[in-house]
């Protein structure tokens, strides 16, 4: 089972075996505009670099790396261990042209906000959910991932806790 950053992904990801957005839904320039995406946007996340241990809905623990590899791209990597090892998943969340963006081919979201505290990644193509990374303290932050509701049932949500490791 893929885990965290890329579990969070790959989660949020399930929503792609639905419709994605319309193009009414995708998110607009101006929206896009607004999440801060200058050159050293990244800086602001620079409070998720580091180890990372999470619990899932079913209370398996994952645990995950995010490691500042140049002013343009976060590269984390999911591990079975809190010890780390061979990851068992890796993913990106890069700057180009001006887009905060995550997710890969055909599956990929983009940051509509991006301060010092909280990032939002909602549809850009091949996706229905959102998601919200959230620092709640030096040592823990919230990933808060959201689905729209489908044409027969309501909205879902799952919040996931995440703690610091230390080295």
């Amino acid at each position: 089972m893929r885990k965290p950053f890329c579990w969070f992904v790959a989660m949020a990801g399930l929503a792609a075996c639905a419709p994605a957005p319309s193009p009414a839904s995708a998110p607009s320039p101006a929206s896009v505009a607004s999440a801060g995406t200058g050159l050293g946007a990244l800086n602001q996340l620079r409070w998720v670099e580091g180890r990372w241990q999470g619990r899932s809905p079913n209370g398996e623990l994952f645990f995950e790396t995010y490691r500042f590899e140049n002013d343009s791209t976060i590269r984390s990597y999911t591990y079975a261990q809190a010890a780390g090892g061979v990851p068992t998943d890796s993913g990106a969340i890069t700057l180009r042209g001006g887009q905060v963006t995550t997710g890969t081919g055909q599956a990929r979201w983009i940051a509509d906000e991006l301060t010092e505290t909280r990032v939002r990644f909602v549809p850009l193509v091949g996706v229905r959910n959102s998601f919200v990374w959230e620092k709640t303290s030096p040592d823990a932050w919230t990933a808060t991932l959201s689905w729209p509701p489908p044409a027969n049932g309501p909205a879902r949500r799952v919040i996931y806790q995440m703690t610091r490791l230390q080295p």
